[in-house]
């Protein structure tokens, strides 16, 4: 089997984590692996993997960009007729879009998508979700199959009317347990704090990921003089730990509220698990998502969760049991939760404990690349009695 896998200039993010994690998989099996990228970060990773194949010459936007999208389009055409792949898999909207749409016009006889959920949610404008909705279901009625990463995204793909539902299917995403739990047993909070530069005693609130609109980051924010006015005696520091097209956003939202003291953004770091087990409680405050790749990390650092109750949210966090949901975009609402969740220790404890035992029954990395290996070889299966008949 030949397969290339197209994340394009994404940048690092749940998905693209994934894909670095399933080339390793599929290379285990004896595939030949070809990962498309241009994302430094990306690269710097896929590098560091015997025995894969990295195409950097093709530039395949994030942006919506018509003139790039169509340059991109005839190199990766071209390069779909050079090369025998079995397998042609994307990740990301931009990515996603054209691949579906070149691949379905190429002689690779499957062509898949991680759907990490749709371009449009119910927050989305009537227009922008009448042309994007519109777009993503043709491609995905371009591919072969496109994986829905949640229960959630698969019922959205029918409230939003998106897609055909023969071409869906639904594998949740998963993570790789181990280095979470070996980081939570390990933890050195004060060589933590000491980098950067807080008390000991300060509640430590971790928010990882992409600095993009859809992490909800400028609620949590503006809900910091709350938490601060609801811990008078506990100084209070958000950690970001991630870097994106928002940092303007969030430094101007700093500078507004004179934060300065309570936030450290720490960028880009591969250090995430260390970072995580440091902190008190992790806070997710997203408007749309597939299925977090963040709060499962969360749930296996044993950490207590704060985050939305949007549907993808809401199937991994049971509000009470195993974290806090609060109303999206609701600044008060978080703000108590979050001060609810520092000063209810025997709540937090069962949370964790709750939230532990259910990434560690449902949502390993193995479970899900199993599962996803299990539908290549189905779906090639398939192609071949077709090309037979």
């Amino acid at each position: 089997m030949k397969t290339i896998q197209i994340v394009g200039d994404s940048k690092f993010g749940g998905a693209t984590y994934l894909l670095i994690e399933w080339c390793r998989y599929l290379l285990n099996k004896g595939v030949e692996v070809h990962a498309l990228t241009t994302d430094e970060p990306t690269i710097e990773q896929l590098i560091e993997i015997p025995g894969l194949h990295i195409m950097a010459d093709v530039l395949i936007p994030r942006e919506i960009s018509p003139l790039k999208i169509v340059r991109a389009a005839f190199a990766l055409r071209s390069l779909l007729k050079q090369e025998e792949y079995d397998v042609l898999h994307t990740y990301s909207s931009t990515p996603g879009f054209l691949g579906r749409i070149v691949g379905k016009f190429s002689p690779v006889p499957v062509v898949m998508h991680h759907q990490a959920g749709f371009p449009v949610s119910e927050f989305s404008s009537r227009a922008h979700r009448l042309i994007f909705g519109r777009l993503e279901s043709m491609a995905i009625n371009a591919a072969t199959k496109s994986i829905c990463v949640s229960h959630a995204v698969m019922e959205q793909s029918k409230t939003l009317g998106i897609g055909r539902a023969d071409k869906l299917v639904t594998i949740c995403n998963g993570i790789d347990i181990e280095p979470w739990e070996l980081a939570a047993r390990d933890v050195d909070r004060l060589a933590f704090c000491k980098e950067i530069d807080v008390d000991p005693d300060t509640l430590l609130i971790a928010a990882t990921g992409r600095l993009a609109d859809q992490k909800g980051l400028p609620y949590l924010l503006r809900a910091l003089p709350q938490i601060r006015e609801g811990l008078a005696e506990t100084p209070v520091v958000v950690v970001l730990a991630g870097e994106g097209p928002a940092r303007e956003q969030l430094e101007a939202i700093i500078e507004e509220l004179s934060l300065q003291n309570n936030v450290r953004m720490l960028g880009f770091r591969r250090d995430v698990p260390r970072i995580v087990a440091a902190c008190d409680i992790f806070c997710s405050p997203s408007l749309w998502e597939g299925l977090s790749i963040s709060i499962m990390e969360a749930m296996a650092a044993q950490k207590p969760i704060v985050t939305t109750d949007i549907l993808p949210n809401a199937e991994l966090i049971d509000d009470g049991e195993t974290g806090l949901l609060v109303k999206a975009r609701e600044v008060d609402g978080l703000a108590a939760a979050i001060v609810r969740m520092a000063t209810d220790s025997a709540l937090a404890d069962a949370c964790v404990k709750a939230a532990h035992t259910k990434v560690r029954r449902e949502y390993t990395i193995k479970r899900m690349f199993d599962e996803t290996w299990d539908l290549y070889n189905q779906l090639l299966d398939e192609a071949s009695a077709r090309t037979r008949n």
